[in-house]
């Protein structure tokens, strides 16, 4: 009989699965149709720093505070004049880059750190940085291709500075083009999947959303919860409407008033949530400020309140942000916290056997314990259920995943066509680049195999340029990204990634659904990519004088070039002996320079 009921409770559950799935497809395509307010697009200097300086680790910040500092901060010092002017000296600079890669322990962190660092110091003059930079790729190509390596192989990985060199300069040389062509599609994408995602259960702890465009992070338990169209008041007693879910936690309800409340505006000018209260006002009783970490602790686990467990199922309840009152809690989870949830669930099911969540919410007086959101982890179930629960999440729940799919069809199309446009809108540093990747396939005697060619353009310009971008769409754009938007962009990032390459992987039912998903798109979104490729390799040569005019880094260089000189002062003596040989003059200018005891440290930020 238990096997009998749970057999017709799992029905039930397919059958109302699969028509609120059809229900959302032919619901919600027209919903996120429509204009796009201003795009809070990041200023130049802003996103040329967040490419150059991704990180988040310590010695990044301190170093980006430094080269942010105003140049009235800092003292260009006879040294730092004399070797910035090393720096511009092509030979100098072929040399001092020759020598740090050639130490192993110069690993990856250091040559990305270098590349970033130049860019800042000799950015004032674009046309000398190409010429360098297309040398020492001219000489890494050389190299790489003596080594009898697989020719599709050139510039896979970031192992050199002049790999980085190169993504910067793409960087740096597209910002227009990104900011008047590229962005409003990259935009117009990431709040799609925002919307989309905020018009279902997302749960805090794990990041998995019921409308996920990832099928390893797809919300698979069905999670019963009504829309609450309401009203918040912000701090002015100014009125706005706002859309909640009633499973929503207090922090998610705060993050969408918020929005609500200071809609369209940049990430960077929308208070944090930790700024205020939220207080639910009942119709005739008492007001109530909301708290997310209130609930007891039941065995060692603490529920994470929702809006539905303070009863709140108003058909348009009233909401108002009120100051922070004394006993108001912290942010429930730490940033840090989170992702490491993340990476740990990513990885298995949380809800498996011994999987436990350790929330670090505890306070000394308190029992240390577990969080959960919207599903306990290791709850309670028969081996049957768990058997039915499984064989209907492996085959009901890809139907909301084409749901969602379509949903963002458009928006995934538009980025493609934009992407991979007509000719007349191509940068004139991408045609640059595929000129002279060409012209390197002709030296090599490579020419012949059109697979090497256009897989050196993916590794060069989609690998390098697009897929940080498509990524990261905070580096270019003023928003908030989380890891549940995080999780669908990276589905994007795949599908734009084997819209590129050349080998065409044959699919099987027994292929990753994540793979699956787009596998009847790829092919049509390839022949853009060979055609786009096909018309850039048309165009005229461009002119250098696409480099005229480029905004300025913005960023300290005086900072960066002492950053540089303590480089150097560590390779002094190979770097010494280097040049003695391929110039003396130059040896002769760099040992000077050493030499100088002008520089002191307390002239620097």
């Amino acid at each position: 009989a238990s096997v009998l009921s749970s057999g017709i409770n799992a029905e039930y559950g397919v059958a109302n699965e699969c028509k609120d799935a059809f229900t959302a497809l032919q619901t919600h395509l027209t919903d996120l149709q429509g204009d796009v307010a201003d795009i809070p697009f990041r200023s130049f200097s802003d996103f040329l720093c967040n490419v150059l300086f991704p990180g988040n680790e310590t010695e990044t910040r301190d170093l980006v505070a430094r080269l942010s500092a105003p140049p009235s901060k800092t003292v260009l010092t006879k040294q730092l004049s004399e070797f910035g002017s090393l720096l511009l000296e092509k030979e100098f600079l072929q040399q001092f880059v020759e020598v740090v890669e050639a130490d192993p322990h110069f690993d990856v962190t250091y040559k990305c750190k270098m590349a970033s660092l130049l860019v800042i110091a000799i950015s004032s003059d674009m046309t000398y940085l190409t010429e360098v930079l297309f040398t020492l790729m001219e000489r890494l190509i050389e190299r790489f291709l003596a080594k009898k390596n697989h020719p599709q192989l050139l510039l896979r990985r970031t192992e050199s500075v002049a790999d980085k060199l190169l993504t910067h300069w793409l960087n740096y040389c597209s910002y227009k083009y990104l900011r008047n062509h590229a962005g409003k599609s990259i935009f117009t994408l990431y709040s799609a999947i925002k919307q989309q995602l905020d018009l279902g259960p997302q749960d805090e702890i794990t990041f998995e959303a019921k409308s996920s465009l990832n099928n390893e992070k797809m919300l698979r338990e069905t999670i019963e919860f009504k829309l609450l169209n309401g009203l918040v008041r912000d701090l002015n007693k100014t009125e706005h409407s706002v859309t909640l879910l009633t499973c929503d936690s207090i922090k998610q309800a705060k993050r969408k008033v918020i929005e609500a409340v200071h809609r369209n505006k940049p990430a960077s000018q929308i208070p944090p949530i930790e700024s205020f209260d939220l207080m639910y006002i009942q119709s005739g009783n008492t007001p109530i400020i909301l708290r997310e970490d209130k609930a007891p602790v039941v065995e060692g686990w603490r529920k994470l309140n929702t809006l539905s467990d303070y009863k709140i199922e108003d058909s348009c309840p009233v909401f108002a942000m009120i100051p922070l009152s004394s006993d108001s809690e912290n942010s429930s989870l730490s940033p840090n916290t989170d992702r490491r949830k993340a990476s740990f669930l990513t990885s298995k099911r949380y809800r498996s056997k011994g999987n436990l969540i350790n929330s670090g919410l505890s306070s000394e007086n308190e029992e240390r314990h577990q969080v959960y959101h919207l599903i306990k982890p290791n709850h309670d179930t028969t081996e049957t259920d768990t058997l039915l629960s499984t064989k209907m999440m492996s085959e009901v729940f890809l139907t909301r995943l084409l749901s969602t799919k379509g949903t963002l069809q458009p928006y995934v199309d538009d980025l493609f066509n934009t992407v991979f446009m007509t000719r007349e809108r191509v940068p004139p540093a991408v045609k640059y680049l595929f000129d002279f990747l060409e012209g390197q396939a002709k030296r090599h005697n490579v020419a012949h195999n059109q697979a090497y060619i256009h897989t050196w353009k993916n590794n060069s310009l989609s690998l390098r340029f697009w897929m940080n971008v498509l990524k990261n769409p905070q580096f270019l754009l003023d928003i908030n990204q989380t890891p549940t938007i995080d999780s669908s962009l990276n589905i994007v990032c795949g599908v734009f990634m084997d819209s590129c390459s050349t080998s065409d992987k044959g699919l099987t039912k027994d292929s990753p659904i994540n793979k699956l998903l787009y596998a009847k798109d790829i092919p049509r979104y390839r022949k853009l990519v060979h055609l786009h490729y096909e018309q850039v390799s048309s165009l005229p040569k461009p002119q250098m004088s696409f480099l005229d005019g480029l905004p300025p880094t913005g960023l300290n260089s005086t900072v960066a070039v002492w950053e540089l000189l303590e480089i150097a002062r560590r390779y002094e003596r190979q770097l010494s002996t280097s040049l003695a040989i391929v110039s003396p003059s130059l040896n002769l200018r760099f040992n000077g320079t050493l030499d100088s005891n002008l520089l002191t440290s307390h002239h620097m930020v």
